[in-house]
């Protein structure tokens, strides 16, 4: 398959000619480019190392556009379908194309001469296996391992794929906790993850409540894990399909009436807006989600809570016609999600 024809999919890397590893962000990707960020650059001073070369990781958002901006400006483009500008890698300049399933396969081939860290891989996968009855087919190996830029402390990044299969790992997932497998963060561990994303536009209170319930995080073998969950590829839509258009930031305090889709990535909640500032003139009869491509998002609340939650405000039009709106999250530090009790909702609105 040729470059321009291949998918690229969220928790998929790819590699240009410099050698620089990128992550694939979403699923929209326009004709010949893919939006994805740089994660792994080459750097003398790095601590991770793939042959005689030293690499770098950068995860931080701004420095990532930083080093964009610096060494890869060309790359920042004005995209009129998202409205905004985001990094668009032309597939002639890559030179390799990293997939999770492929990875994970390659590593069960090599099962029996690997080290005790990718040993550990394995083993979490097949305990997934057992508990979920999901096939190997639908299960990838992301992150560091990928490019075989992983250090002994680095987490375990999974990618499962389809939506029943999803479903069913997730049920597997708390059967595992029961059992002992897999254990929750503990207090100290929280505490870090809470710095590490610099989530202080909420209490580490609120935070440890939101976090505390997600299943697909943890530890395992002293190791931290991650599982990211796709949906089936027909449910995503391709590039041009939908068109975007920033409304500007907007805060909102909203009602939960859907979190069906809240587990996979991007992650969506369906809400009933309640109140918001500032107020843009927007048809609150059309449907209103709040959407984030950003994995802390994930699962972050349920049917029925009510939230509170900042973030940029999007129309999206279909034949250029506004069928809905979505508050976007993940793009800045000051975007943010927390669960609102009801009696503090109504003391705020006395």
């Amino acid at each position: 398959m040729s470059k321009s024809n291949m998918i690229y999919l969220e928790g998929d890397f790819i590699e240009d000619y410099n050698g620089i590893i990128y992550d694939v962000k979403g699923f929209e990707h326009p004709p010949n480019k893919v939006v994805a960020y740089p994660r792994y650059i080459p750097d003398p001073n790095g601590d991770r190392r793939r042959g005689n070369i030293k690499y770098r990781k950068i995860y931080d958002l701004n420095e990532r556009y930083e080093f964009l901006r610096k060494r890869l400006k060309k790359y920042i483009v004005y995209d009129p379908i998202f409205d905004t500008y985001v990094p668009e890698i032309p597939v002639e300049d890559l030179l390799r194309h990293y997939n999770p399933r492929e990875t994970l396969l390659k590593l069960l081939s090599e099962s029996r001469s690997l080290n005790r860290v990718l040993s550990d891989i394995i083993s979490l996968v097949n305990y997934i296996i057992e508990y979920s009855g999901i096939s190997y087919d639908n299960i990838g190996l992301s992150g560091s391992y990928m490019v075989d830029l992983y250090r002994p402390d680095s987490d375990i990044d999974l990618v499962i794929y389809g939506d029943e299969t999803s479903k069913a790992v997730i049920k597997g997932l708390y059967e595992m906790y029961e059992d002992g497998v897999i254990r929750r963060y503990s207090l100290d561990e929280l505490h870090s993850l809470y710095r590490f994303r610099k989530a202080y536009k909420i209490s580490f209170e609120e935070f440890k409540y939101i976090e505390s319930r997600k299943p697909f995080q943890g530890i395992f073998h002293n190791k931290e894990f991650y599982i990211r969950f796709l949906r089936s590829l027909e449910k995503y839509h391709k590039y041009g399909y939908l068109k975007y258009h920033n409304l500007g930031r907007l805060h909102i305090t909203a009602y939960v009436t859907d979190d069906s889709e809240s587990i996979y990535t991007p992650c969506k909640y369906r809400v009933e807006v309640l109140s918001s500032n500032p107020s843009y003139e927007i048809d609150l009869k059309k449907p209103f989600y709040v959407v984030s491509f950003r994995g802390r998002y994930t699962y972050s609340a349920f049917k029925g809570e009510c939230i509170e939650a900042e973030g940029k405000l999007e129309e999206v039009y279909r034949d250029d016609e506004v069928i809905q709106y979505r508050l976007l999250l993940g793009e800045s530090y000051s975007d943010y999600l927390r669960i609102v009790r009801y009696n503090e909702y109504q003391s705020h609105n006395i």
